[in-house]
Parts: structure tokens; sequence; C-alpha cells
């Protein structure tokens, strides 16, 4: 059309733009913004802002930010929520923060705040989302509670949700469902019980509504969590009289807790009871069942279901954790080296804790030539940074890789 000498309406160019950012990348927005030069029709702010959405690195977005401002183009909320996107995509908080910052600048009364919590980088957002909520009201904008909800999903500290939560109270924001939900991850995360079942109280107290089974599962994982499976069942018993019916997530926690209390009975009993009903194990929750039949000590069980796992497709790296890490405190190398092969064998690559856990069992069973060789494996494969030896943790018990 372009070739031909017709010039295309702009409506027609943001149609295609907005198909290039659902399936393509910055590649091919940028040479539709080159057509659209060159056809005479000068880019405005939505059809930057739909480039700026495609599948770009944050390197590309910040030239066609750089590009749209110089052709006087004002960015405006669509920009900002474009730019803080490409930001949480390739992980980059000072670079949210001074866009943040630039939004602060320009009086824009507004907020796009969406960082993934379960990232590598949570602590590393955790020390920021404090930072961004006070630019929020520097800003003049008050947090409302999908704001105050995403900053508790960033904290790892119990105490610093806490913190959180009654900031947010104190501001009058009244706390939602996935505000005990972010409450009830930090208490997990910080294997904090009587939190958890201190804000589950009030939750029922308050908010009736809010009590459903996933909210019973996350309080039964904080309380598996802080390693009291025994408590986690009469939990369990609890929702069952309160009228709430268990899903495939109760059951697999059900589950990990006999499993930890090294129940083969109760396992068995329950095994049967799932497979009567046709409930499967949730492929995430492998992870917590392989766990409780370590902590419990019925390691082929757990080593069954982790092939399984393999078998099936559904693994993923953290399942072996827990079974390599208790073979290694029992100083059983030939089990840990095992299933590294078996892992490798399969395609999975090894992840730093798998290798520590090998070189930790290769100095508990003083077999030195083997913890070196792990070593250089682990470092030939990228799985571990220079290593020059293993020391006892204080206390006397465990050890730790040093690295230079």
């Amino acid at each position: 059309m372009v070739k031909g000498g017709h010039r295309p309406h702009i409506s027609l160019f943001h149609l295609f733009l907005k198909a290039v950012a659902a399936k393509c990348g910055a590649k091919e927005a940028w040479r539709l913004l080159a057509l659209m030069r060159q056809s005479g029709t000068q880019p405005d702010v939505m059809a930057y802002n739909l480039a700026l959405r495609s599948r770009t690195t944050l390197q590309s977005a910040d030239l066609l930010l750089k590009e749209m401002v110089d052709a006087g183009v004002a960015p405006d909320r669509g920009t900002y929520m474009a730019m803080l996107r490409a930001c949480r995509m390739s992980r980059d908080m000072p670079r949210a923060l001074e866009l943040f910052a630039q939004m602060e600048a320009t009086n824009l009364s507004f907020v796009v705040f969406s960082w993934n919590s379960h990232s590598s980088s949570v602590r590393y957002q955790s020390r920021h989302v404090l930072h961004l909520l006070a630019l929020m009201r520097q800003s003049g904008t008050k947090p409302d509670v999908t704001a105050y909800n995403l900053a508790l999903r960033a904290q790892t500290r119990l105490q610093s949700a806490d913190w959180l939560l009654k900031e947010m109270v104190d501001a009058g924001v009244a706390p939602d469902r996935g505000t005990y939900m972010a409450m009830l991850r930090a208490c997990r995360m910080s294997r904090d019980m009587p939190r958890a079942l201190e804000l589950f109280a009030q939750m029922e107290a308050t908010n009736l509504s809010f009590v459903n089974v996933h909210m019973w599962n996350m309080l039964l994982r904080a309380i598996i969590a802080s390693g009291d499976p025994q408590s986690a069942l009469q939990k369990a018993t609890e929702m069952t009289q309160r009228g709430v019916a268990p899903d495939s997530i109760t059951y697999s926690l059900l589950l990990a807790a006999h499993a930890a209390l090294g129940d083969e009975a109760k396992v068995d009993s329950l095994v049967s009871q799932m497979s009567a009903s046709g409930v499967e194990i949730p492929p995430a929750y492998y992870r917590w069942v392989i766990e409780g039949y370590a902590q419990g000590g019925l390691m082929q069980r757990a080593e069954d279901t982790l092939e399984a796992t393999l078998t099936s497709g559904t693994f993923r790296p953290d399942m072996a954790i827990a079974l390599l890490w208790k073979y290694s405190n029992a100083g059983n190398l030939s089990r840990v080296l095992f299933w590294l092969q078996r892992l490798s064998a399969s395609g999975h690559k090894p992840n730093p804790s798998m290798w520590n856990a090998a070189i930790d069992a290769a100095h508990k069973a003083g077999d030195t030539d083997t913890a070196d060789a792990l070593w250089r494996d682990a470092e030939a494969a990228g799985g571990l940074g220079v290593y020059k030896g293993m020391r006892r943790n204080k206390g006397g018990v465990g050890w730790h890789v040093v690295r230079d």
C-alpha cells in the first residue's frame, strides 16, 4: 500500500502495531514505525505505546522511549505502563524507580506497579517497594489496596509485611482477600505458625467471606513449612468440620503432613482414598510431598515420587532439593551421586543447591577427591562460583562452601 503511493490512515497502523505487540518482537514494531514515517504519517503516542508493548528488551524500550521524546511525543499513562512492564520482564528495579521518579516529576497522578515476587530478585525488590510506595504518596497518589498487596507479596520477612499491613490499616485502606493471602505467604516464608493462625482467626472474625478452601490451603502450607505437620492435620480436620470440602491441594498437603510424621499407614490410606476419588497431586505440590517423605524418613517413597515426576514430565528442580539434602546430611554420598547422574541423564541441569549438597556429602564421607571432582564438574556446568573448600558451620553442625 505504502509502496503504491497510498497513505494509510493512522488507525490502520495502530491495528498492525497491536498485532505485532501481541505476537512479534521489537524489530517488527520498529519496522512498522519506520513505515509510518515513510508514508508521511507521524507516529503518535498510541503507536509508540503499542510498539513498547511488543516483546522487547528494556534496552530497546529505552531507545524507543528516547526516540518518542525526541520526536516531541509526550509519554502518557500507557507509555509508563509499557516501560514498567519492560523493567519487570528484565528484573531491573533501578530503572523502574527512575521511571517512577519521572512520573512524579511530571505530575502524573497515577502509578503502575507490577513486580513478580516469586522471581529470583525477590530480596532486591523487597528492599525497594517501600520506596515505591513513598514515591506514590509524594506524587499525590494514595496507595490503594492493590498497591499494598503487591508490596506485601514482595516481602520475604514477616516483620516487614506486618509493618506494611499496619501502615495500610492506619491509612484507612481495608485489607481484602489478596492482603490475607500475601500475609499468609509471608508467614510461610518466615515459618511463623503462631502469626499465621492469628491472621487466619482475624480474617474469620472480620471477613468470613474470604475464608475458602484456597485460604485454608495457604494456612496449611504455612503450618507445614513451620515444621509442625501434626498441627496441620488438626487444622485440616477443623476445616472439614466447618463444611469446607478439601480439594486436590488439600489432599496433597495432608499427604505431605502424614509423610513428614513417617506414618506409612496413614499415607497408604490417603493415597488409596485419593485414587478412589480420582484426585491427583497437582504438579506444583509434588515438592511438598517429596519433602514430607524425606522429612519422615520414607526415602524410598520420596525417590519413587521423584522418579514419577521425571517420567511424567512434571519434574521441577525444587522437587529434588529436600531429597538430596536429606541424603547429604546423612552422609549418603552414593545416593546423592545417583540422583545427580539421574537428573543430568534426564536433561535436567543440577542447580547450585544440588551441587552444594553433593559436595557437602563428599566432605562428610571424607572423600576429598570426589568433592574436588564435583566442584570442577559444577564449575564447568556453571553451577557454582570459584570454590575453595568446605568449612564447619558455627556450632560445629553442618558445612558450608567457601568461595573466592
